[in-house]
């Protein structure tokens, strides 16, 4: 006899399902990122094609795909309400599965950090990787501190970037601030569109918290304040080439 959830029944694992739980469309920005890191360190793109930049690229691409795998590991209950077509949700992917390749990825970033310098570099890596970790179940049920340490990560490989073309951290400040902030933009903005699950999961967003609106009106503030900092890091950077 059919029942309500028939048509919602569990599917069986296939490669295509695994290969989308990796979002692979993320990879070029993570190489994009440290690629623009490494061009405004050192104005040349020959630094593109070093081996500590392209390291570099592979760790942020590793973190961000491990960060993905597992952040959809631990969120399987609440996909169930927001994206109920998520391949862990499905039956797609085996759990366990997607447990192992998350915990892989991130292995391959650290991994990475050890064949790099300066030790700057190195501990960027580590602190993403491990600020990953941390994420889902410590982090992410604190209302913002989860919209900024995405932000961060993310803000990070800039600055990772430029430490791998061999220029300091200063180097590479307004593109990683602006990102920091338009990302944090982007995070409290999916806030906003999974409120519901959110809420019914018991999860503290800011717009759990506070509504729709208010999340709006800070979502804003943040992407405002994002080109205020690059208008005046760029000011900055004009008189101090005079």
């Amino acid at each position: 006899m059919a029942t309500p959830d028939s048509s919602k029944e569990k599917k069986s694992p296939n490669l295509s399902a695994y290969w989308e739980i990796l979002r692979p469309n993320n990879i070029p920005a993570s190489f994009g990122l440290v690629a623009a890191g490494a061009l405004v360190a050192s104005h040349t793109a020959v630094a593109l094609f070093e081996p500590k930049v392209l390291l570099t690229a592979f760790a942020a691409a590793a973190v961000s795909v491990g960060s993905c795998v597992l952040n959809d590991w631990f969120d399987i209950e609440l996909d169930r309400v927001n994206e109920p077509e998520r391949p862990l949700v499905t039956g797609e992917v085996v759990p366990v599965h997607a447990l192992g390749i998350g915990v892989a990825f991130l292995l391959a970033a650290v991994a990475s950090a050890s064949f790099v310098n300066p030790a700057a570099l190195q501990a960027t890596i580590v602190a993403s990787v491990a600020l990953t970790l941390a994420y889902t179940p410590l982090l992410k049920p604190i209302p913002l501190v989860k919209n900024f340490v995405v932000a961060m990560v993310i803000a990070a490989a800039i600055a990772a970037g430029g430490l791998a073309a061999g220029a300091g951290v200063a180097s590479t400040l307004t593109p990683s601030v602006l990102t920091f902030f338009v990302i944090g933009h982007r995070e409290v903005l999916m806030d906003i569109a999974d409120v519901e699950g959110d809420r019914e999961a018991g999860v503290r967003t800011l717009p759990v918290l506070m509504g729709r609106q208010a999340a709006l009106v800070f979502a804003t503030a943040l992407l405002s304040a994002g080109v205020v900092a690059a208008g005046v890091g760029i000011l900055e950077g004009t008189t101090r080439r005079r």
